[in-house]
C-alpha cells in the first residue's frame, strides 16, 4: 500500500513552536506501549521480539534527541538573544536613568535660578514702588515749600526787605540770613528730588533687565522640563523592555531545561530497558549454547551406541557366516545420517545499494552539542532527489510499513527481514521515503522497488536514511554495501 503523509520538520529545522512539538514528540518515544514493534519472523522467540521492539524505540528516541538539535538550539539562541538584548536594554536604561538624573539636576539649577530670578524682580518692582512713592512725596514737598517761599517771599521781595523800613544793620543782616537759609532749603528739596528720580530710573531698568533675565530662564526651564519629561519616558520604556526581555529569557531558559530533562530521562529508561533485554537475551543463548552442547552430547552417545551395535551385529553375521558358509554375507545397515535443515539464506553480501546518490552522512558517534554526550547517528544518509526509487536491499520479508504519523520522525518507514546471511540475521530498514509500495508480510526480491525517496519525518530535504541490524543490533551499513 502507498502512504503520502504530511512533510514534518526535521532536526535541521526550526519549529515555530518548540516546546509543544517536542513535548509531544518526547510523549509519544516514553509511552512504549504505543510504539508498534516489528513483526518477527517464525525463527524469533519472545525475546528476540523485545529486543527488535526496544531497538526500534531506541533507534527512534535516538533519532528524537538528534531531531531536537534544531528546537534546542532555537531555544538556546532565544536564551542567548535574550541576555544579548538585557544587556542592550539594561544599557540603554543606565543611560536614560544617567541622562534622567542629570536633567533633574538641571531642571532644580533652572528652577532655583528662577526662583533668585523671581525673588530679584519682587524686589526691583518693591523698590521701584517705593522709589515712585518717595519722589511723588518729594516732588508734593518740594512744591509746596516753593508755593509757600513764593507766598511769603519772592526774590525781590526779599531783596527789598533788605532795605526798606530798616533802621539798623542787625534788622537787615536778619532779613538777610532768613532768605538764605529759605533759598538753601528749597534747593536741597530739588536736589533730593533730583536724585530720588535717578534712582526711580535706575530701579526701573534694573527692573527691565531682571523681567528680561527671568523670561529667558523660563524658557531655558522649560526646555528642560521637555528634555527632563523625554529622559523619564525613555527610563519608563527602557524598565518596560528590560522586564519583559527578563520574563522571555527566563521562559526560554526554563524551556530548553525541561526539555533537555525529559529527553535525557526518556532515552536513560529506554537505554535501560534495552540493556536488560539484552542481558536476557544473553542469558538465553548461554542456555541455548548449552542445550546444543549437551543434545550434541547426547547424539554422540547414541551414534557411539549405534556404532557399537552395528559392530556387534557384524560380528554376529561375520559369526553365523563362518559357520555357515553357505548363507549369503550380511551387510551392515547403512549408518542413518540426520540432516540438520537448511538455513535461511538471504541473496548474500553485498548488500545491494538502496539508493542511488552520494553518502550525505555517515554512521557514527557524535557530541551533542546541546544534551553534551555522545550519541550514535545510527545509519546511513543517502541523499538523492525526490521521488527517486529505493531498492531493497537484500530479499526478504517486509516486516513494518508504516506511515509518519506513527514512526517517531522517521516518515515513512519500512523495515525488511532478510533473513540469515553468511550465518548472521540481517535486518534493513528505509526511512523519509515520499511513499512506499509494499506491505506487512510481503516478500521482495534484491533490488526490487519498494518505494521512493522523499523527505517526510524529521527531513530538511530528499534522502534515504538506511538502517542496517546484524543479529539485532544496529550496524554501520557502509561495509555491507
Amino acid at each position: 500500500m502507498t502512504q503520502s503523509p504530511a512533510r514534518t520538520a526535521h532536526n535541521h529545522s526550526t519549529p515555530s513552536r518548540p516546546s509543544r512539538w517536542l513535548r509531544r514528540a518526547l510523549t509519544g518515544l516514553i509511552v512504549v506501549g504505543c510504539i508498534s514493534p516489528f513483526a518477527t519472523s517464525a525463527r524469533a522467540d519472545e525475546l528476540d521480539d523485545q529486543q527488535s521492539s526496544l531497538q526500534n524505540q531506541i533507534q527512534q528516541s535516538g533519532a528524537a534527541i538528534d531531531s531536537h538539535h534544531s528546537a534546542l538550539d532555537a531555544a538556546s539562541a532565544e536564551v542567548a538573544s535574550s541576555r544579548q538584548a538585557l544587556a542592550d536594554a539594561q544599557a540603554a536604561l543606565a543611560k536614560a536613568q544617567s541622562e534622567l538624573d542629570a536633567a533633574r539636576a538641571v531642571d532644580q539649577q533652572k528652577a532655583a535660578e528662577l526662583a533668585n530670578a523671581e525673588q530679584e524682580l519682587t524686589d526691583a518692582k518693591t523698590a521701584v514702588q517705593s522709589g515712585r512713592a518717595a519722589v511723588d512725596a518729594q516732588q508734593s514737598k518740594a512744591a509746596q515749600d516753593m508755593r509757600t517761599a513764593h507766598q511769603q517771599n519772592t526774590g525781590m521781595l526779599s531783596i527789598g526787605m533788605l532795605f526798606v523800613d530798616t533802621q539798623d544793620a542787625g534788622s537787615v543782616n536778619s532779613r538777610v540770613q532768613w532768605a538764605s537759609t529759605l533759598y538753601n532749603a528749597n534747593s536741597s528739596e530739588l536736589n533730593r528730588l533730583s536724585e530720588m528720580q535717578l534712582q526711580l530710573q535706575n530701579a526701573q531698568t534694573q527692573m527691565a533687565t531682571l523681567e528680561n533675565n527671568a523670561r529667558v530662564i523660563r524658557e531655558a526651564a522649560a526646555a528642560q522640563l521637555s528634555v527632563t519629561r523625554s529622559a523619564e519616558q525613555a527610563a519608563d520604556n527602557a524598565a518596560g523592555q528590560v522586564s519583559q526581555l527578563v520574563a522571555a529569557n527566563e521562559a526560554a531558559e526554563a524551556a530548553a531545561a525541561q526539555l533537555l530533562a525529559e529527553e535525557r530521562a526518556a532515552y536513560a529508561s529506554m537505554q535501560a530497558e534495552m540493556d536488560s533485554v539484552t542481558q536476557q537475551i544473553q542469558e538465553r543463548n548461554a542456555r541455548q549454547a548449552a542445550e546444543a552442547e549437551a543434545a550434541a552430547a547426547a547424539a554422540r552417545a547414541a551414534a557411539a551406541a549405534q556404532a557399537a551395535a552395528e559392530a556387534q551385529a557384524a560380528a554376529a553375521a561375520q559369526a553365523v557366516a563362518a559357520q555357515q558358509q553357505q548363507a549369503p554375507a550380511q551387510q551392515a545397515p547403512a549408518q542413518q545420517v540426520a540432516q540438520a535443515p537448511a538455513a535461511s539464506s538471504g541473496s548474500g553480501f553485498p548488500l545491494y545499494t538502496p539508493a542511488n546518490g552520494p553518502y550525505t552522512s555517515p554512521y557514527g558517534y557524535r557530541t551533542n552539542p546541546v544534551l553534551g554526550y555522545s550519541e550514535l547517528h545510527d545509519g546511513l544518509d543517502i541523499g538523492a532527489s525526490c521521488n527517486t526509487p529505493v531498492y531493497a536491499a537484500s530479499s526478504g520479508t517486509v516486516t513494518q510499513a508504516s506511515p509518519a504519523a506513527s514512526t517517531g520522525g522517521w516518515g515513512n518507514r519500512v523495515v525488511l527481514d532478510n533473513g540469515t546471511i553468511n550465518g548472521q540475521q540481517v535486518s534493513t530498514g528505509y526511512n523519509h521515503m515520499s511513499s512506499y509500495i509494499v506491505g506487512v508480510g510481503q516478500w521482495v526480491d534484491r533490488g526490487q522497488v519498494i518505494g521512493y525517496i522523499g523527505t517526510t519525518g524529521l527531513s530538511t530535504g530528499c534522502h534515504l536514511h538506511f538502517h542496517v541490524w546484524i543479529n539485532g543490533s544496529v550496524t554501520n551499513p557502509a561495509p555491507y554495501l
